[in-house]
């Protein structure tokens, strides 16, 4: 499916119907992509041209520096009627959509035959709950307003028909994290390699609500820390509970690239990936790394290396020690790395390999893998509750006894004051 350029920001779009047919330009809500028309495009697909997208910092669209105005958000649909050579679209606007269609419909009346504007509003005079939401989605994560809108968003008869499933759309992740004692170099001071990998790897999970993600720690053996799973709030935790020591030292990455292989042998996701983040070379493990490698590539997984810390001589902690003003003492060591071995299994599987010097470039990579992946359609049981109503079930109960005491009234068994 094409994407359109708009004003320095590339606009993922899909095309579905006939190509002669009229069309109609749908645009969603705020916060979701364009996977939320699916269960309408084949119906409208049968009589339309239909054109949807991600709207800018949505889904597989780019994310440029904000703020962004309305003017530029109807600007950016402008450009896909323009790509697309279409002079006059039906608009489909839900919520945001709405208020884009709106815009379109007062800055370019000549564009839009019909103008559908669903669950919307020209003008929010309050601010206070869309802050909230804007700080609970930063701090915790799009996750946590899945709940909420569900209930604002569908009725509680649909609720309750559908109430163990959910769609999201994603990427299935295994990050193998490498717990070896070189990853207490301080070269990432004042903070070692391993904390530094902790707290960016927290805040991507953060960032990656819809995506699976399970964890795998490796040392001299590699083992499965987490499987896949949207619940990232656990991972978190799993992750800050990491520290040295809990394996044999020494580096096995060929084995720890075919643990998260295991973990993603079942997966049914078009875009599955491991992202090795480790600061060595390969010194331990029965499955070398280009063995791993060509296993990957055979199971359509694509390893993402990232090389952690600079090489060389650096920092390391030794333990116990103190200098004269009770800080830590550091020893300068030489490390070596093998940045060849990674490039060669991001070659061999598909991936791409990235250096991290410091926390930014770390960040930077993790964010690399995902621009280049493509997202699939994944199905979870949310464990939710089913919520039943009953009131209606006591209220039959309550008349009757009700009119029970009217009659005894009439009787012998009446009060007095």
């Amino acid at each position: 499916m094409p994407v359109i350029q708009s004003n320095s920001c590339p606009l993922h779009v899909e095309v579905e119907g006939p190509e002669r047919a009229p069309a109609i330009m749908l645009c969603n809500s705020l916060g979701t992509t364009l996977a939320m028309w699916d269960a309408q495009v084949k119906a409208f697909a049968r009589h339309f041209r239909v054109v949807r997208y991600d709207r800018r910092g949505h889904g597989r669209s780019g994310v440029t520096k904000g703020p962004y105005s309305m003017a530029m958000l109807g600007q950016d649909a402008l450009a896909i009627m323009d790509a697309l050579d279409l002079k006059k679209v039906n608009w489909c606007g839900l919520s945001m959509g709405g208020m884009v269609g709106q815009w379109l419909g007062a800055n370019a009346p000549d564009r839009i035959e019909r103008l559908v504007l669903a669950n919307t509003h020209y003008y929010y005079t309050d601010k206070e709950f869309w802050s909230g939401r804007i700080k609970l989605v930063s701090d915790k994560g799009l996750a946590h307003i899945v709940g909420p809108n569900m209930e604002r968003w569908f009725t509680r008869e649909f609720r309750e028909r559908e109430p163990e499933t959910r769609t999201v759309e994603g990427i299935d992740i295994v990050i193998a994290l490498d717990l070896s004692t070189s990853m207490s170099a301080a070269d990432f001071l004042p903070r070692n390699r391993l904390h530094v990998a902790k707290e960016v790897l927290k805040e991507f999970m953060g960032r990656r609500p819809s995506d699976r993600i399970g964890l795998v720690i490796f040392a001299g053996e590699a083992y499965t820390q987490a499987p896949l799973t949207l619940d990232h709030e656990v991972l978190k935790t799993l992750v800050d509970q990491l520290e040295f020591g809990l394996i044999e030292d020494r580096t096995a990455i060929g084995n720890a690239i075919a643990t998260a292989l295991n973990r993603l042998r079942e997966s049914d996701a078009k875009s599955k990936v491991v992202i090795l983040i480790t600061d060595g070379d390969n010194n331990a493990g029965q499955v070398s790394p280009r063995q791993a490698a060509e296993m990957a590539r055979s199971l359509g997984v694509r390893v993402f290396p990232i090389l952690v810390g600079k090489g060389g001589v650096v920092p390391v902690p030794v333990p116990g020690a103190k200098d004269l003003f009770g800080q830590q003492y550091y020893d300068y060591q030489r490390m070596e790395v093998n940045p060849e071995l990674l490039r060669e299994i991001a070659r061999i599987s598909g991936g791409a390999y990235a250096n991290a010097g410091d926390r930014t470039e770390l960040e930077r990579g993790l964010q690399a893998v995902l621009d280049r992946m493509e997202k699939t359609r994944i199905f979870e049981t949310t464990g939710s509750t089913r919520s039943v109503e009953l009131f209606p079930r006591l209220l039959g109960p309550a008349f009757w006894l009700g009119a029970l005491g009217l009659l005894l009234g009439l009787t012998r068994w009446r009060t007095f004051p």
